[in-house]
C-alpha cells in the first residue's frame, strides 16, 4: 500500500489515531483572520510548552508524562484555529484544592491560550469519542490539509 493518495493518508491517520486513548478534544481559535500559518504554528508550540511545563514540570521536554497530541489547523486563510486531540495522563492537583484535577487542567488550558492569544477562544471537551478523531481528520483528503497537521513531541 502506498500513501500517494491523500485519502489513503486520511484513512491511515484515522487508524493510527484509533490506537490512542485521548483525554481531551481541544479547539484553540485566534478570532483574528490576520494571524497566518507560521504564527499559528508558533502559538501551538508555545501552548504545548505551557501545558507540558504545567503537567510534567520544568524538565518537561523529556518527561514521559508530557502531554501528547495531534492537531490540525483549519481555515488558515479566513478563521485560523487548531483542533487537537490530546492525551494528558497526569492531571496535577489544584494546589488550593478548589477544583478537581480535570477542572484544574481545563482551566490551565484556557489560561495558557488566553495568555498567548488574548482575542482567542477555547473549547475543551474531556473524553473525546471516535467522532472527534474523524472530525480532526476530515480535511486530510487534500495535500494542503496534510501540511497543516502537527504532532507533539511527547509520546
Amino acid at each position: 500500500m502506498t500513501l500517494s493518495d491523500p485519502r489513503m493518508i486520511q484513512q491511515a491517520t484515522r487508524e493510527l489515531l484509533s490506537t490512542y486513548e485521548f483525554t481531551h478534544f481541544i479547539t484553540l481559535a485566534t478570532n483574528n483572520p490576520m494571524v497566518k500559518q507560521l504564527r499559528m504554528r508558533g502559538m501551538l508550540k508555545a501552548f504545548d510548552a505551557h501545558l507540558s511545563r504545567y503537567v510534567a514540570g520544568p524538565k518537561w521536554q523529556r518527561h514521559p508524562m508530557r502531554p501528547f497530541w495531534f492537531a490540525t489547523l483549519e481555515k488558515p486563510d479566513t478563521h485560523p484555529h487548531w483542533h487537537m486531540l490530546a492525551r494528558i495522563e497526569k492531571l496535577p492537583e489544584d494546589p488550593e484544592g478548589l477544583s478537581s484535577p480535570q477542572e484544574h487542567v481545563e482551566l490551565k488550558i484556557r489560561v495558557s491560550w488566553s495568555k498567548l492569544c488574548p482575542t482567542g477562544s477555547i473549547a475543551v471537551r474531556p473524553d473525546p469519542n471516535i467522532g472527534a478523531q474523524h472530525y480532526i481528520t476530515k480535511d486530510l483528503a487534500s495535500w494542503r490539509a496534510i501540511e497543516l497537521f502537527e504532532v507533539s513531541g511527547g509520546m
